[in-house]
This record gives C-alpha cells, sequence and structure tokens, in this order.
C-alpha cells in the first residue's frame, strides 16, 4: 500500500481469491505445490537468469515481488 495505494488494492483482492481457491487443496498437497515452487524458481534463477533471487540481499523483495507480477500482469510495469 506504502508502494502504490491501487496496486496494493488489487493484490489484496487477488490474495483473497487466492485464498478461497487454495483452502480446498489439502495440506500435503499444498506443501508439495510450494515445495516445487520453491525448487523451479531455483531452477529458473540459476538456470536462466544466471543470478541468484534478490531475497537473497534483502528479505522484503519476497513482498515485492508479487507485486512485481501482479504491476506486470496490468500493464504498470
Amino acid at each position: 500500500m506504502k508502494l502504490d495505494v491501487s496496486l496494493g488494492l488489487l493484490m489484496l483482492v487477488v490474495f483473497a481469491v487466492l485464498n478461497v481457491a487454495g483452502r480446498p487443496i489439502p495440506l500435503a498437497w499444498g506443501a508439495a505445490l510450494f515445495v516445487l515452487g520453491w525448487a523451479l524458481q531455483f531452477l529458473g534463477h540459476s538456470i536462466y537468469e544466471k543470478r541468484s533471487p534478490a531475497f537473497y540481499k534483502n528479505l522484503l523483495h519476497l513482498l515485492v515481488g508479487p507485486l512485481w507480477i501482479t504491476a506486470k500482469a496490468v500493464g504498470r510495469a
């Protein structure tokens, strides 16, 4: 919200929808998908970008990443 109010509100809606959509998924499946997602992220960074993820240097980038993806999806990045 501090960086961009409209994108912050959009992210709030996106997170609410994802929360509702993810509720029926069993915990074991959710954990497996989470681990798979992180593994794919690290593979992508090491193979394609040849750089470490930004959150290695600053943990706040874990919060900025989803905002960046949303901004890109709506054509604002």
